[in-house]
């Protein structure tokens, strides 16, 4: 998490971090934080290529546009890898 909260403060974004137990569902890690789903941010790992993997940053109360995500990392194809690799 480190380096989150590095880039997020290095680019001046407004931000807190909030510790708490797992949770099952995005609305109870929201109830838990006591705010609302749209004010979670989602991290996803994503595989641009061999061993290239990014983090994408997403509103609780969005869904990634993979079509837009490809466009921005200017790759063809992108992939979710597997549990123990993200």
């Amino acid at each position: 998490m480190t380096a989150a909260v590095d880039a997020v403060t290095a680019a001046g974004i407004p931000h807190r971090v909030v510790r708490h137990e797992p949770a099952r569902s995005l609305a109870e890690a929201a109830e838990r934080q006591g705010v609302e789903i749209r004010d979670i941010a989602k991290t996803i790992v994503v595989r641009r290529g061999a061993g290239d993997f990014v983090f994408v940053l997403v509103p609780g109360d969005r869904v990634i546009s993979w079509a837009k995500l490809r466009a921005l990392l200017g790759v063809n194809r992108l992939a979710m890898p597997d549990a123990a690799t993200a």
